[in-house]
């Protein structure tokens, strides 16, 4: 499996099945995780025991149930792939109702880069519990 299509689907399909592990065996050793905006979880995340620890931190830290994902379009060009996907759960704060879009980054059939572009206001309102007032 070394071509990015196979190596982004086979990563989506586990970590749509719940399989974390397997998931993440399909980083490089040196790969890095990004997860944008300004929250207390975003960060860039560099080698791939840090981007199991700081993610296994986060989801026991601040989810009550496994996010469900469900995969949108996948675009690949070259080594790079744009994955839009939803994910729903229950947050320690409430619902989590997420839109995304990873962005890969694929070489030698390991992935070396993903971004996750996500909605910040849902990771602030039901993961952390702040509050959203009018001004």
């Amino acid at each position: 499996m070394t071509d990015t299509r196979t190596v982004v689907t086979a990563y989506m399909d586990n970590l749509c099945a719940g399989r974390f592990t397997e998931a993440f065996d399909l980083f490089a050793p040196d790969a890095v995780y990004t997860i944008t905006g300004k929250t207390k979880i975003s960060g860039s995340y560099k080698g791939l025991e840090n981007i199991q620890t700081a993610l296994g931190a986060i989801i026991s830290n601040y989810f009550k149930t496994l996010p469900a994902f469900t995969v949108g379009d996948t675009i690949v060009d070259g080594d790079r792939a744009a994955v839009l996907l939803t994910s729903t759960a229950e947050a320690v704060h409430g619902i989590y109702d997420q839109n995304y879009v990873f962005v890969f980054r694929v070489k030698d059939g390991r992935i070396v880069e993903k971004i996750e572009n996500l909605d910040s206001i849902a990771v602030e309102t039901a993961l952390l519990g702040r509050k959203l007032v009018d001004a």
